[in-house]
């Protein structure tokens, strides 16, 4: 175990692609983090994972320190409606992510204030980011709330006081759900500390969310090549009809 931690140690201390609140070098806690496993592939039958996250803080040690963990992403586009009056009502959001997975050595609101929850990104009701426009909206609560209450319906968004732990030699672990209706996309997982409320570090490192197989061809193409994309698809559409035209000719 002590060399296992010896090896996570020096390769997290080799890390220079993480990011960190912008206090001044001095005064600023150390904080570095590595994912066990960088790439997920899923299939058909993916039923979800746990992903475990290490890093190292020279505040291992600190009783007043409190670490909390996310796992977050893929960031794109949602609308919520709802109806009211037999009227139906939209409201957009430019940004949110598909997934917001929590966990934490205490509750949310003991290891930190609502601002330095907000300023970390990990409060669910302010994770969806509204048009420009509608930034003054008097609804704007309500509709943020109604976001993150469909998200935790749907098992997406999620918060658990455990899952992370403190080991030997300033090392600390942490284990996040990665629920089975994730989209494939590209995640962030951060750890953040805390002291007295106060936001004071973050590292972050990413996680790949990748489909295999036929259903990973379809998607990457999708994505990166939608021309080619729609023609297959009216091409896969003619053929569908043309063979159930064929078949129903000759019942």
């Amino acid at each position: 175990m002590r060399a296992f931690t010896l090896f996570i140690l020096i390769s997290l201390m080799s890390l220079n692609g993480y990011t960190q609140s912008p206090s001044p070098p001095s005064e600023r806690p150390h904080l570095s983090a590595a994912l066990a496993e960088a790439e997920i592939e899923v299939d058909v039958d993916f039923s979800g994972t746990r992903i475990t996250l290490f890093a190292v803080s020279d505040q291992w040690e600190n009783p007043d320190i409190g670490f909390a963990v996310a796992l977050v992403g893929p960031h794109r586009p949602y609308a919520v409606t709802r109806t009211v009056k037999k009227e139906k009502e939209r409201f957009e959001f430019i940004s949110a992510p598909a997934v917001l997975a929590v966990a934490a050595e205490k509750s949310l609101d003991e290891i930190g204030s609502a601002e330095a929850l907000i300023l970390a990104g990990i409060n669910p009701r302010y994770s969806a980011m509204p048009r420009p426009e509608n930034i003054n909206d008097p609804k704007l609560d309500l509709w943020r709330q109604a976001f993150a209450e469909l998200k935790a319906q749907d098992g997406l968004f999620h918060t658990h006081e455990s899952g992370l732990e403190r080991l030997d030699g300033g090392l600390i672990r942490a284990d996040i759900d990665l629920p089975a209706a994730a989209p494939p996309g590209e995640y962030d997982v951060r750890i953040f500390l805390f002291k007295e409320g106060v936001l004071l570090a973050e590292a972050e490192t990413p996680l790949e969310l990748r489909r295999e197989g036929m259903e990973y061809t379809l998607f990457n193409m999708s994505r990166n090549h939608p021309i080619l994309y729609g023609l297959l698809a009216v091409l896969l559409g003619c053929c569908v009809g043309i063979g159930a035209a064929v078949f129903g000719g000759r019942r």
